[in-house]
């Protein structure tokens, strides 16, 4: 008798997800490029429906994607605003 091929590992359903999260949200600031002063504000319009719907499917690793890729954006567009207006001297 021969004995069994072992059983093919199944793909773990919260693979990847962190990065599709991620990219997706990177993808649509991608579509804001020629707002980036405002992408910190305008990205709230896109990014809680995506966090309330990933967390009401429980799909929490996208959720953490998400809510990285929001708060990276968030924060680089800030501190490109400081320095952008730091030396800003208005005389």
């Amino acid at each position: 008798m021969t004995p069994l091929p072992p059983p093919v590992p199944q793909e773990h359903p919260e693979r990847n997800t962190f990065l599709r999260g991620f990219g997706f949200v990177m993808l649509l600031h991608l579509a804001l490029f020629p707002a980036l002063f405002i992408v910190g504000v305008t990205q709230l319009a896109y990014v809680i429906p995506i966090a309330i719907r990933a967390r009401n499917r429980g799909h929490t690793a996208r959720l953490q994607g998400v809510l990285v890729a929001a708060g990276l954006t968030f924060l680089l567009n800030g501190l490109c605003f400081v320095a952008l207006f730091s030396n800003f001297n208005p005389r």
